[in-house]
């Protein structure tokens, strides 16, 4: 999961601009950057392609992202717009999106912020496990990630839709979970003729899909 470091210089910037009342800055800052660490890690977990993977792009759909990224002072000036006008956006247009071919926008972030995810934490938690099952538990994460991924990647799923329901939605494909975290493990410790960022997309998609199964797998979800 990705999460984001805001340089704080620009919360700095935001409360000079907008003192009053008391921690609306915070606020305001705090909601924008919310709103565009879940637009990235949707990205993320719903594949990017070659290109925006080489150029560290992301698909993020810049208008909605200036909407729900919401506003602050007594003219509700739109935090993603003040970013832009003060030189301190946190993301940088790449390629423009149009409503017409429905294609997002790409994005990568400027030098105000810095990406954190979580491929270290897991790769360290793999090289100190000492047994098969701290192994499993490493590669597999918490419940709550593997949810927040699904809800990522099919966000208008409804658990009370009927087999047929589904079948008229989806295609059905079996994973075999245990062949998916050997693959996954091979990946982080085995492989070496890879690129780190052909390792990086090839695991987060692996982790995509095993999130995926392991929430579609649970009784009575």
């Amino acid at each position: 999961m990705i999460t984001l470091e805001v340089n704080p210089a620009v919360l700095q910037a935001l409360k000079v601009a907008f003192p009053r009342p008391n921690g609306s800055a915070e606020r305001a800052l705090s909601k924008y950057v919310q709103v565009l660490t879940r637009f990235l890690n949707q990205s993320v977990h719903r594949g990017r392609d070659p290109l925006q993977v080489r150029f560290s792009f992301y698909s993020v759909p810049t208008s909605t992202l200036a909407n729900l990224g919401g506003s602050i002072g007594a003219n509700k000036v739109r935090v993603h717009k003040w970013l832009q006008s003060n030189g301190l956006a946190l993301i940088e247009q790449q390629i423009t999106g149009s409503n017409l071919t429905g294609q997002v926008s790409s994005v990568s972030l400027s030098n105000q912020v810095q990406l954190h995810d979580d491929w270290y934490e897991i790769s360290q938690a793999i090289e100190e496990a000492e047994t098969d099952r701290a192994i499993d538990q490493a590669i597999l994460g918490n419940p709550e990630h593997q949810l927040a991924i699904f809800q990522d990647v099919y966000p208008g799923f409804d658990s009370s839709w009927s087999g047929d329901e589904l079948a008229e939605r989806f295609d059905e494909l079996p994973v075999d979970v245990k062949s998916l975290m050997a693959y996954i493990y091979w990946l982080r410790t085995g492989v070496n003729r890879k690129s780190r960022l052909s390792v990086e997309h090839a695991c987060s998609q692996a982790h995509t899909i095993l999130a995926v199964a392991r929430i579609l797998n649970r009784p009575g979800f």
